[in-house]
This record gives C-alpha cells, structure tokens and sequence, in this order.
C-alpha cells in the first residue's frame, strides 16, 4: 500500500530491495554456514539480529549496486537494464537492509512454535511471553490509579491533532515523553497503572519492530524522492582499464567456483558416501546432483576462460551459471557486472556475438 499510493514518488527499485530484505534477510548468510562460530559460551551466528548488524553492512554494497539496474521485458522474455546510476547509496541500502532483516526476526519469532526473538544465540533469546513479564512485578501495584492514566492517554490522544502539525523533532520529543510516562509509572506503580496490562513489553516491541523498520523505510523513500539521491556513475580515461580489471575478477571467481563445483561433482560421483552424512542426502540422490554439478562446473571453467578472450557466448554462460548460485546471492553480481552496458562493449567491440 505504501508503494501504490505513492507510486509517482516512489521507486520500484526501493519497493523491491525492501521486500527482498524481508523475504531473504539473515537467510541470506545460511549458504555460508561455515560463518557460524562456536565460542564455547556462546555461538556467533549471523542469522541472530544483532550479528546480522554487521552482515547487514556487506549486504548493502550488494543491494546499492544491484538499484543501478531494472528488469524489462523483451518479446521473448526478461532482460537486465542498465540504468547506469544507483538509486540507492551503501547507506540508504543499509537502512533497507535492517529494516528488512528487523521485520524477517519478528516474522520468524510469530510463527515459530517457542516464540523466540532471536537476538543473540544463547545469550539474548527472550520470548514474547518473557517480553511480556518485563516489569510486572515491579511498583507499588496499586490499580486505583488506573484512571489516572485513562485521563492521560486522553489528553495525550487529542494533542496528537495539535501534534502532528509540528516539526518532526517536535513529535519524536513528544512521542517519547508519552513512551516514557507509560514506562516510569508502569515501573514506579505497577500493572494496575496500565490496566494490568503488558505495556512495558508492548512498547519495547512496537519501537523495535514496527517503529525503526517503518522509520528507516519511509527515510529511505524520503531521501531519494527529495534529493534525488542518485549516484551518477562518471565515465573516465581509466574506465576502460577499470572495466577489463573487473572483468578479471569475474573470469577468477567463475573458475574458483567451476573448480569447486566439479570437485563437489566428482566426489559425488566417485564417492557419493563421502558427503551422505556431510548434506544428509542418499547415495543415489548425491550421485545425479554430482552429474549435474560436474555439467554446471563445465560450463562455468569454459565461461570463466572465455571472458578473458571476451566471447560473448562465454559472457552468456558466466551470467546462466552465476544465476544457478542464486542461493549464494552475491555470485548475481557477476550477472549484472555482465549486464553493464560500458561491459557488454568489450564484447561488442572485438567482433563477438
């Protein structure tokens, strides 16, 4: 709704990274489960919120990047466009970043069966029914005062038409004396302030997972639409070179992974009871995926050779086989490198179709 109702302002580009923040989030690190750490008394895992912090960093060059792209559609299918500017800076892409991955934790917690709002694995793992306990056995417990409050939220309802028509520090001092009346005299009274009701609780989790994720998302939409945040990316005498240097990246982080895929691929058909325990498949299921990584690698070592000759059919494999590492996210940055127009001019230019 947010989109619909602003779409003259509001970039597609913006609306798409923030859903895929969400549906992805600290998912995304479960490819590289090699990241988790264990401490002895306590696990580091990236998939936890405030570890995902810091993975949240990384995933933001991604995303900037990938807002200098559009996908259109052509007679036959989709193709990556190359708008040849970011909409969004690492900083604006990281706010999308947590905003998403605040709301993923919380859609995890709601249906997950023990409730848990994972933090930080074994040392901050409340539930909802521990948020809710938060406080209530603290105060004098008196409910006679209950009216008290009743009166205050009132008053403090009605404001809200004077309020709002403030400037914007003006309403976050306001919203914040609210917030701290409901926990000093939650805290100094007792349930009976609010009604016997879990507000402390309440309100921590109205900040933390409705207030920031929506606050970072509508700043994000209003620096972009208002500055017109947009980075513009600059030709220069050494672009040539800069492209070539990148295009050498891509061609040995494609044979990197061909040769670890066809390693995968021929244990798999070799020695397929080498990694049954190791991904928990059978013998025979592991057998077939080896073929199929062995097919995969293939075609990744001959697009990653290719790319250093600038064959465009290698750059067509390179992009096919980076796409199939999907779960892996970051390998789509080869893709859409490839799909850079000043790149796909290398190709163009040496004669390749």
């Amino acid at each position: 709704p947010i989109y619909y109702f602003n779409r003259e302002k509001f970039s597609h580009k913006i609306a798409a990274i923030f859903v895929l923040c969400n549906w992805l989030g600290p998912d995304s690190v479960q490819a590289y489960f090699f990241l988790k750490w264990d401490f002895g008394y306590f696990e580091w895992d990236f998939h936890y919120l405030i570890p995902f912090i810091i993975w949240g960093g990384i995933l933001a060059f991604f995303y900037s990047y990938v807002s200098r792209f559009s996908v259109v559609r052509t007679k036959r299918f989709f193709r990556i466009k190359d708008d040849k500017n970011k909409t969004l800076n690492w900083r604006n892409a990281y706010l999308l970043v947590l905003s998403g991955g605040i709301i993923h934790t919380i859609t995890d917690t709601l249906s997950r069966n023990n409730l848990k709002i994972k933090f930080m694995e074994t040392i901050f793992e409340p539930t909802l029914f521990d948020m809710q306990s938060w406080g209530t056995d603290l105060g004098i417990q008196s409910k006679q005062v209950q009216l008290i409050a009743y009166f205050i939220l009132i008053v403090a309802t009605f404001l809200l038409l004077f309020i709002f028509k403030q400037k914007f520090r003006d309403i976050l001092i306001y919203l914040g004396s609210l917030i701290a009346v409901i926990l000093i005299g939650t805290l100094a009274i007792g349930d009976g302030f609010v009604g016997g009701e879990y507000d402390i609780g309440t309100t921590i989790f109205s900040l933390l997972f409705i207030f920031a994720p929506l606050m970072m998302l509508m700043y994000v939409f209003n620096d972009v639409s208002k500055k017109s945040d947009i980075e513009e990316v600059e030709e220069s005498a050494s672009s040539k070179s800069t492209k070539i240097v990148g295009l050498y990246i891509a061609s040995g982080t494609i044979l990197v992974l061909g040769g670890l895929i066809l390693s995968l691929g021929m244990i798999g058909i070799i020695k397929p009871n080498l990694m049954a325990s190791f991904f928990n498949f059978s013998n025979n299921v592991l057998f077939y995926l080896g073929i199929v990584f062995t097919i995969i690698a293939t075609f990744s070592l001959f697009s990653g050779i290719g790319l250093l000759f600038k064959l465009n059919a290698a750059r067509l494999f390179a992009m096919i086989t980076s796409a199939l590492l999907l779960i892996f996210l970051f390998p789509l940055v080869i893709v859409f490198y490839l799909s850079q127009d000043d790149v796909k001019e290398l190709f163009i230019k040496t004669g390749s179709q």
